[in-house]
């Protein structure tokens, strides 16, 4: 008695303990937290302003029956969920977990993605639509599903979901103004990938080009490596199934294989590139398509025709491209193939007019489309040089001015053609400076110059390219003064290229992203440069101090160029020139 009358006096002076702390309201047990089985209201519910009442206890909470707190339960909105989506997590604000978007991303009209889960999803989502399981093939958010045995070293599904948008936009910010990736549509793209219906290998040939020529974060550049292996694994076991796609993704693997100075793998891969094109017929005409599928196809062509340009670097057995090849033609400018604008441009070869001139280009014409006809001029006198260099006898010798000033004048004709707005100034660069056509602005301009300078370049002997010291002799006797005037004309377009690579020393937001392209020229300018003072400081703008200021315009460019394996050799050979100029 006396042991019941002490429990009843605890009870009147101490509610809680009546039910004792391991009785949970129905709201707590319902929301599996901890309830402090506070009175009338507990702890838990009080802060989130929840209904609240207790099994056996038709006095506590604000309801009658327990249906009615069981019906509040379910109706009450969840105040914590279990993942956040990406936007809300990278900025630490708070989600509300709403599928298919939260509160906040819907508010301010972003895209929202969330982070896939390994667990099957197979309750009902927040708007009422059954959940997919993300095992199943059209159940993977992206369109990217789970490989049922993953190979070693391939990379995570959860990982590459959390880095593919990252990457994305990191690609469409940095690196596709660069020609040979201008072939994506950037609002294509993006729908697809948001409906996840993006092929897999293509997405991961993007983040594998994009770690290397962008900072994505620790580890992203290994992680780059293999997505860039296995999306080639991808397109190898689909070769029988050739598609436009699969194409783009092994174009942006050959080109992740050069950026990385795996030019034996780029090489091969290259060769089953061309072959796709040809089993595609990228090179004609499709009428039947639309135009962005038609501008698509032709920009993957025109970056085909690049690469092959650059990889054969003036060996005709090495080139699977030729100008009678593609039929063309050439790409559009930037704004119609963004906004769907249909226009039609000209082919390869500029046709004269009636009276059997070129006229002038329009002011509407693509920078892509001059950087193409760069390339191809450039290709021109790279099979000059090679021939010159290690073909020609001794009766080939004569014919040589002619054919160095055949090459001089197809370039010249190209700079004519440009209108005032296209051409290389200080003012014209500054207008660009914070474009997205400034990184084709640049390069065309810059392989204009060197192909310019790689005319004469055959006539420098103790060069890799220039002809033997001996025909150089017979050249003299056979067209006196030629040589000179080469080297004259070598040493005059080298100082150009220095003061192009001078002037983007001073952009107020640094180099942009250019791949290898300004590494190349900067060093070959920097061998010409060295030449003429060793051998013939007399030629104008080779006297110690012009070549030590060009020079240091050059090696200031190679620092600021992104630190891929393929440019980091190129700074390597560029120092070990250094300490000859006194830089």
């Amino acid at each position: 008695m006396a042991d019941e009358a002490g429990a009843a006096t605890a009870a009147a002076v101490n509610p809680t303990s009546a039910r004792g702390p391991s009785t949970a309201c129905l709201t707590c047990r319902a929301r599996k937290v901890r309830c402090d089985g506070g009175r009338d209201v507990c702890g838990s519910c009080r802060r989130l302003d929840f209904a609240c009442s207790y099994a056996g206890d038709p006095n506590g909470g604000h309801h009658e029956n327990q249906g009615d707190v069981l019906v509040a339960i379910t109706t009450v909105p969840r105040r914590r969920v279990g993942r956040a989506c990406l936007g809300c997590h990278s900025r630490k604000a708070k989600c509300s977990g709403a599928r298919p978007r939260c509160s906040r991303c819907q508010a301010q009209g972003i895209d929202c993605v969330y982070r896939p889960t390994r667990r099957p999803r197979r309750g009902p989502r927040d708007d009422g639509s059954p959940r997919e399981d993300p095992a199943s093939p059209h159940g993977a958010d992206r369109g990217l599903s789970p490989p049922s045995t993953p190979r070693p070293g391939a990379p995570r599904d959860d990982g590459l979901e959390s880095g593919a948008a990252q990457a994305l936009d990191g690609f469409f910010e940095h690196v596709h103004h660069i020609p040979t990736f201008t072939f994506l549509h950037r609002a294509s793209l993006m729908q697809r990938f948001r409906a996840g219906r993006l092929d897999r290998a293509l997405l991961l040939a993007l983040v594998g080009v994009t770690s290397l020529l962008t900072d994505l974060g620790p580890g992203m550049a290994e992680y780059g490596e293999s997505c860039a292996a296995e999306a080639e694994g991808l397109i190898l076991g689909q070769l029988d199934k050739p598609s436009t796609v699969r194409l783009q993704a092994l174009a942006l693997v050959v080109q992740h294989r050069l950026l990385s100075r795996r030019f034996a793998s780029a090489f091969m891969l290259f060769s089953l590139a061309a072959r796709l094109a040809a089993a595609l017929r990228l090179g004609h005409e499709q009428p039947g398509l639309c135009f962005l599928a038609q501008e698509s196809r032709r920009r993957l062509m025109w970056s085909l025709y690049v690469t092959d340009a650059c990889i054969a670097a003036g060996r005709a057995d090495f080139a699977l491209f030729g100008p009678e090849s593609v039929r063309v033609q050439l790409p559009c400018r930037e704004r119609n193939f963004d906004f769907d604008l249909p226009e039609v441009t000209e082919p390869l070869e500029p046709r004269p007019g009636p009276d059997g001139l070129l006229p002038p280009l329009p002011d509407v014409v693509g920078w892509l489309a001059l950087h193409v006809r760069v390339h191809l001029l450039r290709s021109r006198v790279l099979l000059f040089g090679r021939w010159a260099a290690t073909r020609a006898g001794a009766a080939d010798l004569a014919s040589l001015p002619a054919r160095c000033a055949e090459l001089a004048a197809d370039l010249n004709s190209f700079a004519a053609r440009l209108p005032a707005s296209f051409r290389w100034s200080d003012g014209n660069l500054r207008l660009r400076a914070y474009s997205p056509r400034l990184c084709v602005f640049l390069l065309t301009h810059i392989w204009w110059e060197q192909s310019h300078c790689d005319v004469y370049r055959p006539f420098l002997p103790g060069l890799a390219e220039g002809i033997p010291g001996t025909a150089v002799r017979q050249l003299e006797v056979c067209s006196p003064g030629f040589v000179g005037y080469s080297q004259g004309r070598a040493v005059a377009h080298a100082r150009a290229l220095a003061g192009i690579f001078g002037l983007m020393l001073t952009l107020e937001d640094g180099i942009p992203v250019m791949g290898p392209d300004p590494a190349v020229c900067a060093l070959r300018c920097v061998q010409v440069l060295c030449y003429a003072l060793e051998t013939c400081p007399e030629q104008e703008g080779a006297d110690v101090d012009s070549v030590t200021e060009a020079v240091r315009a050059c090696l200031g460019v190679l620092g600021g160029c992104v630190p891929v394996p393929a440019v980091q050799v190129i700074v390597g050979r560029a120092g070990l020139r250094r300490p000859r100029v006194a830089c």
